[in-house]
């Protein structure tokens, strides 16, 4: 897996993100973080890739699960194979 750090910014306006799988449905997330989803989904042809973001693969509303995960951030992303970094969209300052 890759791990996604990004910055959560707003979360104004909420974007909904389709999950398939075992926990299929809409998730609410972050404008940012869709945004850096949109950018690193494959293109046809490239191969599928598998992303860890907190704001997804953490229950945001389960207080204890949020804090547990917390603990084990360090260890998820010494884990990744790869860590991506997301800043947000470029800003044309021109």
């Amino acid at each position: 897996y890759e791990a996604l750090s990004y910055v959560w910014g707003c979360q104004e306006p909420p974007r909904s993100l389709w999950l398939s799988g075992k926990n299929s449905g809409l998730l609410s997330i972050g404008p940012n973080l869709y945004d850096a989803l949109e950018r690193l989904r494959p293109v046809p042809g490239q191969e599928a890739r598998t992303l860890w973001a907190d704001q997804i693969c953490i229950n945001q509303t389960d207080l204890e699960e949020r804090n547990a995960h917390v603990l084990m951030m360090g260890d998820i992303f010494k884990g990744a194979r790869k860590v991506l970094i997301w800043l947000g969209q470029e800003v044309n300052t021109l």
